[in-house]
């Protein structure tokens, strides 16, 4: 079996990579930003602080269960469109396409210093 640019038996299709990344990025970045919430005791969910920047930070911490789930929409939903993003920059980069894991780990710092 000849294996794909990523070392990969064969290919992830291009949906599979776009959910798999997104549930990955998505998932290591909430830990992130819990285990600092827990260092420094700070109470609030990480999810509504996400919905504070769309309906601010009363209504978000007020709305209970809702917003929370709100948060964790738009928290995934960027995670999405950093992957996305990623992918397309990968179809005209041929390089980030050879080696997968070290680009996708420079392109996460980048864009979490960003």
């Amino acid at each position: 079996m000849t294996k794909g640019y990523s070392g990969l038996k064969r290919p992830l299709g291009a949906i599979r990579a776009i959910i798999y990344g997104t549930i990955v990025v998505g998932t290591l970045d909430i830990l992130d930003a819990s285990s600092f919430r827990l260092a420094w005791n700070q109470a609030d969910s990480d999810f509504h602080s996400i919905a504070s920047g769309l309906l601010g930070r009363p209504a978000a911490v007020s709305g209970g269960m809702k917003t929370a789930v709100l948060g964790a929409f738009l928290h995934y939903f960027i995670a999405f469109g950093i992957v996305g993003h990623l992918l397309l920059v990968s179809l005209r980069v041929d390089a980030l396409t050879r080696n997968v894991l070290i680009y996708g780990l420079l392109y996460g710092l980048v864009v979490s210093v960003s």
